[in-house]
């Protein structure tokens, strides 16, 4: 357990204007699925939204980066790892970095930092998903914003709310997460488990 808590996890995720359709759920008799009364019409075009990328590690956390645009690999350089990223990890001693989408043109950033390998399909695992959860859970109960800024500040004040002590529970929750995993995609007897490296096990 000790050694998760040197990890600091980062993700990046798009919070959009519109309300989350994907958290309403309602019960319905077999045979309804197309009624209009029990379903959500979704829009199939691109929503008005921004695109965030933030860091959680067992003491605290670095401020949350609002990207401009698309995420490309030169606005994570300029914007994410040079000003936020790198000295933050610099300032805390033993820490391994485990990034969402590994982008081999800012490898050349990282170099000194300790890198944490992604397993594949893992991405549930890391606890900065739950963090987004949270906040979604929270814009939900909240009138909709009327812009992108607003979203932003919504956005913004609910990451600061949440408490550094629940962070910590998260985080705490990796080797029992990580052995759940391992125990539904267990290899049969001498094939190797290629799903989760040693590395990760702690």
């Amino acid at each position: 357990m000790t050694e998760w808590r040197n990890v600091v996890f980062s993700d990046e995720l798009r919070f959009c204007l519109s309300s989350d359709s994907c958290r309403i759920r309602v019960w319905r008799r077999h045979g309804d699925r197309s009624n209009p009364a029990v379903t959500v019409e979704r829009p199939t075009a691109r929503q008005r939204g921004i695109m965030l990328w933030g860091a959680i590690a067992y003491n605290s956390r670095p401020p949350l980066v609002c990207i401009q645009g698309t995420m490309t690999a030169q606005r994570y350089l300029d914007n994410v790892l040079r000003p936020v990223t790198i000295p933050y990890l610099q300032g805390l001693p033993n820490a391994m970095f485990k990034q969402d989408n590994a982008r081999p043109q800012c490898q050349h950033a990282l170099q000194g930092i300790q890198m944490l390998r992604r397993p594949p399909y893992s991405s549930d695992l890391s606890p900065i998903e739950h963090v987004w959860d949270v906040i979604g859970r929270r814009l939900q109960t909240l009138p909709l914003p009327r812009s992108e800024d607003e979203l932003w500040q919504m956005v913004e004040r609910e990451w600061k709310a949440i408490p550094q002590d629940t962070i910590c529970t998260l985080i705490d929750s990796m080797p029992r997460r990580v052995s759940s995993c391992i125990a539904v995609r267990k290899p049969a007897v001498g094939q190797k488990n290629d799903y989760f490296p040693e590395t990760l096990l702690f």
